[in-house]
């Protein structure tokens, strides 16, 4: 069964960062008046957290070349414009959208009668006006098509500053169409419903012609707000570009996208009002500043902003499958280390590497992933194939290890292309990988790897510096494992009970016994995706998500006989019909290790034989969970 974090390992990774959230405030009008005149209310200011985001692409490039024409990739059409009238039981809203964008309306003031025949009122005096701080993307002269059991009865334009449109660009009703030239505006909106009325504030942005659209952002900001000159920018070759004039609080700024998940930091100090490059792709974005120890989340403190691509100067390196296929195929060849030993293709080696993958048509165009001119990746030079404008596979050209190369391909299945190509068009995929540590730096063989009944095998040179290799599976930090090596010069071998998935090897100049030495996080490491084709591995993670288990502790049994008997006696909550039984690679292990329960077919709980340590689902009854 496919472990937790094997889906995430599929992607590209891209650090996390912890962050936390508080709600915003905001003063709601609905008040009942009282009998000498409406109750003016207030409204409140926004109060938000922020969610740190701390990591950007850092690695050089490795070469530029495109082994076959540059296929722009094309921008999404213009969407057309919905506005959502809903009464939602007394509490009136207005919702502007464009294609997959919107944004909720700031209501003003409003009158509503109840079933019973009370009615309330109440208005809004607001710290700025227009009380807008986004603008919704909108094309010109479009339409607005009207839903919801609302009615809408009256439209003013005006601009941000809060002036009057000019009579040109003023929007009319019947219908209601978004002005033609291209400026910043804000609709104020009249609705009504069979109980009352109400009015709203929303600001849209009509947009230039895609390549129109600046190729620079400029971000205004404070810890508290985020403004941008425009809603849409270009990439240039290299990357998005911003210009950023900070508050004097501010420490450091961020693009996040939804659900908040951090991508890039914007480095400091902002006070420079430099301009930043960061490799955000094409798609929507949120952009904002925080202070000493915030960050960034999506909300109304961040901007939202979207990179257009009509150049085509950016190269996905997503596939449009979920779930595409690996395998490595053999090259032949010598290719050529670029600068600090890493591999740097040149336009013949990217050829042969293409030529050695079967099912690639001589109609697909074959880029190198990511911006043109921009970094490249730690794991080695990738490219991706496109067809008919789809990203349908990548190909990863991994750092030349004791005198032999092969290129790695994921592709989507229904291709034909690579591990999709009929049966004998692949290489086999070996069962031990060399490991060539230089000092700190760890440089593997494959990219790709088969499990023996043991473990992961590994054949580690020691080029000098190196007393041990840590090997880390998947997000289980658990079972990071540290194995010492021989000296300078010689070669040992590893057995290794790594999980299958993704794997990454470090090398250590000390003893590797620093917690802090985590491969995932050392950047002078290298990785793998271990496969286990014969299903030598049992797994033992608990099936229930990670929030519902329960850690498991006992007085430990010592090292005794029968451990499955063992185990029932001591471990509460096992029920008879569960199975107890070893996980992991089976071969040549005794009872001690790591032990699962497995009721109805799910996995609920994991121990750790002798010590009786482990974790249990919630629920399960077992150790008391």
């Amino acid at each position: 069964m496919p472990e937790r974090w094997q889906d995430e390992l599929k992607k590209l990774r891209r650090e996390e960062m912890p962050g936390g959230v508080r709600e915003r405030a905001e003063a709601g009008p609905r008040r009942e008046l009282p009998n000498d005149g409406r109750q003016r209310l207030v409204a409140g200011v926004v109060a938000f957290a922020v969610f740190i985001a701390a990591g950007t692409f850092a690695w050089r490039a490795f070469g530029g070349t495109s082994t076959t024409g540059a296929e722009p990739t094309p921008s999404p059409s213009a969407a057309p414009i919905a506005l959502d009238l809903e009464s939602n039981g007394g509490n009136p809203a207005a919702t502007l959208s464009s294609g997959d964008a919107s944004q909720e309306g700031t209501r003003g003031g409003y009158s509503w009668c109840g079933s019973d025949g009370e009615c309330v009122s109440g208005h809004v005096d607001f710290a700025t006006y227009p009380p807008v701080s986004e603008y919704l993307p909108v094309p010109a002269g479009a339409a607005v098509e009207v839903t919801g059991d609302g009615r809408l009865t009256g439209v003013q334009t005006v601009l941000p500053n809060g002036d009057r449109a000019p009579a040109d660009v003023r929007s009319s009703m019947d219908p209601l169409v978004s002005p033609s030239v291209p400026d910043r505006y804000v609709w104020i909106l009249d609705a009504k419903w069979e109980n009352g009325a109400a009015n709203y504030y929303v600001g849209i942005e009509v947009a230039p012609p895609p390549d129109q659209v600046p190729d620079v952002l400029h971000l205004t900001c404070t810890p508290d707000s985020a403004t941008l000159d425009s809603s849409r920018v270009r990439p240039r070759s290299d990357g998005f570009h911003v210009v950023v004039d900070a508050s004097d609080e501010v420490v450091g700024g961020a693009v996040v996208n939804d659900p908040s998940m951090p991508f890039g930091g914007l480095g400091g100090p902002l006070q420079d009002d430099g301009e930043k490059v960061l490799l955000v792709e094409p798609g929507t974005w949120h952009i904002g500043c925080y202070a000493r120890g915030g960050g960034v989340e999506v909300g109304p403190a961040a901007a939202r902003f979207e990179v257009v691509d009509p150049a085509g100067v950016y190269t996905p390196v997503a596939l449009v499958c979920d779930e595409p296929t690996t395998r490595l195929f053999p090259v032949n060849g010598t290719p050529s280390s670029g600068a600090d030993g890493r591999y740097e293709p040149t336009a013949q080696t990217v050829d042969e590497s293409v030529a050695a993958v079967p099912g690639i048509l001589a109609t697909d165009v074959v880029r190198e992933a990511g911006y043109a001119d921009g970094p490249g990746f730690k794991g080695g030079p990738l490219y991706t194939v496109l067809r008919n404008g789809q990203a349908v596979a990548r190909l990863h050209i991994p750092v030349e290890v004791s005198g032999s190369w092969s290129v790695s391909v994921d592709a989507c299945p229904g291709t034909g292309i690579g591990p999709d190509a009929p049966p004998g068009a692949a290489g086999p995929t070996p069962d031990t990988v060399v490991v060539r540590c230089i000092g700190a730096r760890a440089e593997v063989s494959t990219p790709i790897v088969n499990a023996q009944a043991d473990g992961l095998h590994l054949e580690v040179e020691n080029a000098g510096g190196t007393r041990a290799v840590t090997v880390a599976s998947g997000w289980d930090r658990q079972r990071t494992l540290t194995v010492a090596v021989g000296d300078q010069g010689l070669t040992s071998s590893v057995v290794v009970p790594a999980r299958p998935g993704y794997v990454r090897i470090s090398c250590r100049t000390n003893d590797g016994s620093d917690p802090g030495d985590d491969p995932f996080l050392d950047r002078r490491s290298d990785g793998l995706q271990l496969q286990d084709p014969a299903g030598y591995f049992l797994p033992y993670a608990p099936t229930c998500d990670s929030s519902e288990e329960v850690p498991i502790a006992t007085a430990g049994a010592g090292v005794l006989p029968s451990s499955d008997t063992v185990i029932r006696a001591r471990v509460a909550g096992i029920l008879g019909d569960d199975v107890v039984e070893r996980a992991g690679y089976l071969e040549g292990r005794g009872d001690e290790g790591l032990w699962r329960v497995v009721r109805d077919g799910e996995v609920v709980a994991q121990i750790f034989y002798p010590a009786e340590t482990g974790i249990a689902c919630r629920g399960s009854g077992i150790a008391g969970a």
